[in-house]
């Protein structure tokens, strides 16, 4: 086994927590619905920013490039969360799925089920065509604004 593969999973794992504890939140999110609202856009925008080719370019993968990457959805995540989201490389299997394609979201619904959680559906187009992904999240008060604190999607 290649003894680089744990370094570089420590390492993505402390970039994130170090990228929500040390970083300023851009956006105060008033509301659950907000912050799910934002990430979903955020997530489902396939290499939104160019984040997806600017980092499959890199040739080293360090702290730097790990916080690019994912600098779009810190503001709306908690660092629990988003440390869920770097160690399975979620938001990079879906870039990568959708790489050279023209992703838009259309519609983001969620539904509450009680205590800031949520059934969501997001709709998209993709090179023209509609798709829909489902799924549920939970959002929280963190630092004066919310954050969404888990999110599960079917079909990742």
């Amino acid at each position: 086994m290649n003894v680089r593969i744990p370094k570089l999973f420590l390492a993505f794992l402390a970039l994130a927590l170090a990228l929500c504890a040390c970083s300023a939140k851009e956006a105060a999110f008033q509301t659950a619905e907000e912050a799910g609202e934002a990430f979903l856009t955020e997530f489902f925008t396939a290499n939104a920013d160019g984040r997806y080719d600017a980092f499959s370019q890199t040739s080293v993968i360090d702290e730097a490039a790990v916080t690019d990457y994912y600098e779009g959805l810190a503001p709306c995540v908690s660092p629990e969360a988003l440390d869920v989201l770097v160690a399975n490389r979620t938001l990079s299997r879906y870039d990568e799925f959708y790489a050279g394609k023209q992703v838009e979201v259309a519609e983001v619904q969620l539904e509450g089920t009680g205590d800031d959680n949520f059934d969501f559906t997001v709709s998209l187009t993709v090179d023209g065509e509609p798709e829909e992904y489902t799924g549920q999240l939970s959002a929280g008060p963190l630092d004066g604004s919310y954050a969404v604190t888990r999110f599960y999607c079917g079909g990742m």
